[in-house]
């Protein structure tokens, strides 16, 4: 019988990849999404959004600029917002995934102390959000 995997949706799975620190913690909101859909006939994986707010928020979004992150940690977010760039699944996914970057990942990094570290580490990452979000993470004054 061939493996099956999990899947946490898109977002989900992002994260689950990235942040393999933070596994604990989506295991939680699963757990959590798994007893409150008991009474249901079938339960339902967490909000995408979760993923955010109860995950990479405190890894990373709530630091950044603030106070230090780790090289490695500050790589693989990078990375986990170009793949998010990137993502091109069902089109219901794409806008739920941008959506989620937009909102959870731009808008809490428009600033510009957090942009300053995020031009230090990747400045092609920051070329790529100012292109598809025109208007976000303006230039660091000074």
């Amino acid at each position: 019988m061939p493996a099956r995997f999990w899947n946490f949706g898109p977002t989900g799975n992002l994260v689950w990849r990235h942040f393999p620190e933070r596994r604990e913690q989506v295991a939680e909101l699963v757990a959590r999404s798994l007893e409150d859909g008991l009474d249901d006939d079938s339960p339902e994986l967490p909000e995408q959004f979760e993923y955010m707010i109860h995950v990479v928020g405190p890894l990373v979004l709530d630091r950044i600029g603030v106070r230090p992150v780790e090289p490695d940690l500050l790589h693989r977010f990078c990375q986990f917002c170009r793949d998010m760039l990137a993502y091109s699944g069902p089109d219901p996914d794409v806008w739920e995934v941008e959506h989620n970057l937009y909102h959870y990942v731009v808008e809490s990094i428009d600033g510009p102390r957090p942009v300053e570290v995020l031009l230090r580490a990747d400045p092609e990452l920051v070329a790529a959000v100012r292109a598809r979000f025109p208007g976000s993470w303006a230039e660091p004054v000074g």
